[in-house]
C-alpha cells in the first residue's frame, strides 16, 4: 500500500480490502453466524474485514488509533483515529441479503473528517469529506461519483421517515400504536439498507436510529452532513457514542426539545410533521430511552443487529 496517498484515496484502498473479504465470506444462500454475548449475531467476516483494514492501517499509518466493533479500541499516537465496522448490518449478511455494508470513517482530534460506505453486494458506495460534499458511487476502483443532496422537502410525511428498531419488528400492539399516530403510506420498505443514505440520497427526510454504537454513526452522520443535512445525538449534541443517532434533512427540522429537553434543536417546524415525529419517537423514547436500557436485549427483543 503507498503510504504517501490522500486519507480519502486510503479510504477507498480500505473499503476495496474490505470488500474483498466479505464478499468472498458471503452467501446469497445464506451465511453461518454465532451469537456474541450480548446476544447479537457475529461472522468471520466482521472480525476479518476489521482485521484486513487495521493491518493496511499498520503499513500506512501505524500511529493512527483504530476503533472496531469486533477488534475494539487501540490507542492513537498522534490524534487521528480510524473507525471501521466490519459488518454493519450482519442480520442481513446471515439471510444473505444485499443489505450490508462496511463503515470506514476517519477522526481527527476529536472529529470525524471523513467517512465512506461500501456495499458490494449492492455495487453500492458512499463517502464524504469534511468540506468537500458527499458522493454516491460503485464498488470499482475508478473513484467515480456524482454528488447527492438531501431533500427540500419543508414537511414531513409519515412515508419519509425511518426508524431503527423498524416498524415491522415492533410487537403488534406497538404497531398499532404507530399507525394511529401516522398520517401518511405505511408501506415503505425500511429494511432497504441503508436509511442513512436514503437521507442523505434525499429519499428519506429523517432517520431515528436507537441503540447504535460509535461504529454506527460515525461514517453515515459525515456523509448526511455534507449532503446538507443534520446529525444529532439524543440530547442535541453531535456525539457517537450516545447509542441514539438522528439524521434529518436541513429544511425539515423537527422539535426535538420536547422529547430530550434539548433547545439546541427547537426550531420552527410543521405541526403535522412534528406530531408524526414526536408521536413515533416518543414511543420508541419510553421503550429505549438511553442510557437507562439494556441495547442488547432491546436488540435481540427488536430482531436489530
Amino acid at each position: 500500500m503507498n503510504k504517501g496517498i490522500s486519507d480519502l484515496e486510503l479510504a477507498f484502498d480500505l473499503a476495496d480490502i474490505a470488500d474483498k473479504v466479505t464478499l468472498k465470506l458471503w452467501n446469497p444462500q445464506g451465511v453461518e453466524s454465532k451469537i456474541k454475548v450480548d446476544g447479537t449475531p457475529v461472522t468471520s467476516a466482521d472480525g476479518d474485514a476489521e482485521d484486513a483494514v487495521l493491518k493496511a492501517l499498520g503499513i500506512a499509518h501505524p500511529d493512527d488509533g483504530f476503533l472496531g466493533e469486533e477488534i475494539g479500541s487501540i490507542p492513537s499516537r498522534n490524534g487521528r483515529r480510524w473507525i471501521v465496522d466490519g459488518i454493519d448490518g450482519t442480520n442481513g449478511f446471515v439471510a444473505g441479503g444485499q443489505n450490508w455494508g462496511t463503515l470506514i470513517s476517519l477522526e481527527q482530534e476529536g472529529e470525524i473528517t471523513l467517512g465512506i460506505i461500501s456495499s458490494p453486494a449492492q455495487d453500492k458506495r458512499w463517502w464524504a469529506q469534511r468540506g468537500c460534499g458527499a458522493f454516491i458511487g460503485t464498488c470499482d476502483s475508478s473513484r467515480n461519483g456524482r454528488t447527492i443532496r438531501v431533500s427540500t422537502n419543508k414537511h414531513m410525511t409519515a412515508n419519509r421517515v425511518a426508524t431503527l428498531p423498524l416498524f415491522k419488528n415492533l410487537a403488534a400492539q406497538a404497531q398499532l400504536s404507530v399507525k394511529n399516530a401516522l398520517s401518511g403510506n405505511s408501506s415503505l420498505n425500511l429494511s432497504e439498507w441503508s436509511q442513512q443514505m436514503k437521507v442523505a440520497e434525499g429519499d428519506l427526510d429523517a432517520c431515528i436510529w436507537f441503540c447504535g454504537d460509535t461504529w454506527d454513526h460515525a461514517a453515515p452522520s459525515i456523509i448526511v452532513q455534507e449532503a446538507g443535512g443534520l446529525f444529532s445525538d439524543h440530547s442535541g449534541g453531535t456525539r457517537l457514542d450516545s447509542r441514539t443517532g438522528f439524521t434529518q434533512t436541513a429544511s425539515a427540522t423537527i422539535k426535538f426539545s420536547t422529547l430530550y429537553q434539548s433547545p439546541n434543536l427547537n426550531v420552527e417546524y410543521s405541526v403535522d410533521a412534528g406530531r408524526q415525529i414526536q408521536k413515533i419517537s416518543c414511543y420508541l423514547v419510553s421503550v429505549l430511552r438511553p442510557p437507562m436500557i439494556d441495547c442488547a436485549a432491546a436488540r435481540r427483543a427488536m430482531g436489530t443487529r
